[in-house]
């Protein structure tokens, strides 16, 4: 912000310089502000009330930290959410009591099942005050842990605590609430960071028994998941399928192996009767970091052949067992597993990898065909097609760009016009909740200020946190939206149509989507506008590269909304 520079001018000689372990009266508040600068938070994103009113006074007197004013609690959680996936370490998210802590439920709730680390903070009255709710049981179904901070010398053990709880696998949102009398009360205290924590391989014998499966193996599949990528384990994935001669499928939402490698035949789902007859015909399938066949629905305990060999690598325990049996289930890093395994395997009994190789390869030809034949009954619409908007959007994504995925309906769209070859190239929403993509993008480019950040958002989700667009315009921060508008909420027509068909077995559709359009279309450019963000509008799909690259070049937010044709 603009008036940034002067207050730290104002206030430099207030800045506190504390050094780490040096013991120092001070007040609560100040703790809290050094216990994030021992952690490396820089972006403190929130939305405040009264109860927090000592942590704003306190925050401009810290140049080091940056407070992100949001208008409402899901942005300011989606932009959290998004930071950590980006550093691969907890957040720092500021709200309100009550009533702010519980707007932020939705997308928290998603973190929590999914594994995103964040530090949620409340302030509330002081403890002897009998109106204050209990924050603590408020929070405890969104949260892996969650404590109450009642005296100021208990800032930096809880704080430390804090870190190191969200950090530690499952890893997930933490809370901590404040009494005000914690806050403005005084006393003496050393700060610490926490440390995070580090975990190692398996054993020598489950190694070997893992190695001796592959060997013995004539068609291994390998499905690999969001917790190779928080690993940094892409290579390894990558080393391992191409010296095995494995087909690779994708199941999550981070990038996890390379999308348009030879190998990575397609980012798996229950839903396909084409993937589900490959995996019936394998004997071997090694899960890395995916929570295997996660769907809404629930269509049986075992959905693999019996002569399928199941292996199931992960860092999160909560993901082993959910659905599947396996032979082997394996819990540590998954950069260090997978070099055990790859450092264990005798190669000289492997004598097909080549030919197995041509055969995957052949197998993403053929689907590559098919949806490329599929997309061109629509390509030219008078509506343009999601196909054809993510064809146009990927000729003009610079190099060096992070995607922000809450495309929802059109994930598919995106996913095979729009190529990714690291981990670091784009995040994507993950849970049941939508309103995370504004926020996301916003988060995501103030993690990453170097990189160019491109939120491709549906216009369904992105209504729910559209504040999102003035705190981009607030604080200037440059990063563009594409809003998807299919005028409808889509997903809920290909979800109720899966479920007619699969699980009440109709034979044929009703077409029925009662409440799942939107008559009166949603303007996202004119909402933009009102907050300050320049917008526009696009019906022809030549414009839009043209586009995309002005919004790009002009360093300032933008946003393009594309009109979509959402019919099925």
């Amino acid at each position: 912000m603009d008036y940034e520079i002067d207050i730290c001018k104002l206030r430099i000689n207030l800045i506190i310089n504390l050094e780490i372990g040096e013991t120092m009266k001070m007040t609560g508040k100040t703790a809290l502000m050094e216990c994030l600068k021992a952690e490396g938070i820089t972006n403190v994103y929130g939305n405040p009330g009264t109860s927090e009113g000592p942590i704003m006074e306190e925050i401009v007197r810290h140049k080091e930290l940056k407070y992100i004013l949001t208008l409402q609690e899901g942005v300011a959680t989606g932009m959290a959410e998004a930071d950590a996936r980006v550093n691969n370490k907890a957040s720092f998210l500021s709200l309100h009591i009550d009533s702010g802590l519980v707007n932020g439920f939705s997308l928290m709730n998603d973190a929590y099942t999914t594994g995103t680390p964040m530090v949620v903070t409340s302030a509330t009255y002081d403890v002897r005050n009998l109106r204050n709710r209990d924050l603590v049981e408020l929070a405890r179904p969104f949260t892996k842990w969650s404590a109450q901070v009642v005296l100021p010398d208990q800032v930096p053990t809880v704080m430390r605590k804090a870190f190191i709880e969200a950090n530690t696998h499952p890893k997930g949102p933490v809370f901590v609430g404040f009494s005000s009398n914690a806050l403005d009360g005084e006393a003496d205290m050393e700060i610490y960071p926490s440390t995070i924590p580090v975990y190692g391989g398996l054993d020598n014998e489950t190694i070997s028994n893992i190695a001796h499966s592959i060997e013995k193996a004539s068609y291994p599949v390998l499905v690999v998941g969001d917790r190779v990528a928080e690993d940094t384990a892409l290579n390894e994935a990558v080393e391992l399928a191409e010296k095995i001669g494995m087909m690779v499928f994708i199941e999550g939402s981070n990038i996890p192996f390379p999308t348009n490698h030879p190998q990575m035949v397609g980012f798996h789902s229950i839903r396909s009767e084409n993937q589900r007859s490959l995996l019936n015909d394998s004997d071997l399938i090694i899960t890395a970091g995916a929570d295997l066949f996660s769907d809404w629905f629930y269509e049986g305990d075992v959905l693999i052949s019996k002569q399928t060999e199941l292996i199931q690598l992960d860092s999160k325990p909560d993901t082993q067992g959910n659905r599947q049996p396996s032979k082997i289930t394996g819990l540590g890093n998954l950069k260090v597993i997978l070099k055990q395994i790859l450092e264990t395997i005798d190669y000289s009994k492997i004598q097909n990898t080549k030919k197995r190789i041509e055969e995957i390869s052949n197998i993403k030809k053929e689907n590559d065909k098919a949806s490329k034949k599929a997309a061109e009954k629509n390509w030219n619409n008078a509506l343009m097609s999601p196909e054809r908007a993510m064809f146009e959007v990927s000729k003009s994504i610079p190099k060096n760009s992070i995607i922000v995925n809450d495309a929802i309906s059109h994930n598919a769209a995106l996913m095979e016009y729009i190529k990714f070859d690291s981990s670091d190239q784009m995040v994507s929403g993950r849970g049941g909740s939508i309103g995370w993509g504004v926020g996301a993008t916003l988060g995501v480019k103030c993690a990453s200020p170097e990189k160019n950040v491109i939120g491709v958002i549906g216009d369904g989700s992105a209504m729910m946190t559209v504040q999102g667009y003035w705190t981009a315009a607030n604080d200037n921060i440059p990063c563009v939206f594409i809003i998807l508008n299919n005028q409808s909420y889509r997903i809920l027509k290909v979800n109720i149509d899966y479920y007619r068909k699969k699980i009440r077995e109709e034979v044929e559709s009703s077409g029925d989507y009662p409440y799942m359009d939107f008559p009166m279309v949603l303007n996202h450019c004119e909402i933009a506008k009102s907050m300050g963000v320049d917008a526009v509008r696009i019906t022809d799909p030549h414009k839009i590269a043209s586009e995309l690259k002005n919004a790009i070049n002009s360093k300032k937010p933008r946003l393009i909304e594309l009109m979509i044709d959402g019919n099925l």
